[in-house]
């Protein structure tokens, strides 16, 4: 998957001591910057949406929950599901982390 397969990103996220707090962050692609859709590519590069764990929950009961999803020029939104302290994989942090800064930006 890259940035010219996607229409767009959106970030959610639920739970911690707010849990009516439920800031969302979502951001375009068409109007991304070159460099910013290089930065993205890399990231995009490692998503794989059948990875173990993505819907596993946390134990943890303040923990924050997100919903990153990923929405395409063609098929359905692929949603990724993932808590703090899961277990999900690195790379899913550093995608819903670079959405979280980049969103308003661009």
């Amino acid at each position: 998957m890259l940035a010219a397969d996607l229409v767009s990103l959106t970030l959610s996220r639920s739970g911690g001591h707010l849990p009516g707090l439920r800031p969302t962050w979502q951001m375009r692609v068409d109007g991304l910057s070159p460099a910013r859709r290089r930065q993205l590519d890399r990231l995009l590069t490692a998503v794989d949406p059948q990875a173990p764990g993505l819907a596993a929950g946390s134990t943890w009961p303040d923990a924050f929950r997100y919903e990153l999803t990923l929405t395409g020029r063609e098929g359905d939104p692929v949603t990724l599901r993932f808590a703090d302290q899961d277990g999900h994989p690195a790379w899913l942090d550093a995608l819903a982390d670079w959405v979280r800064r980049n969103a308003d930006s661009d």
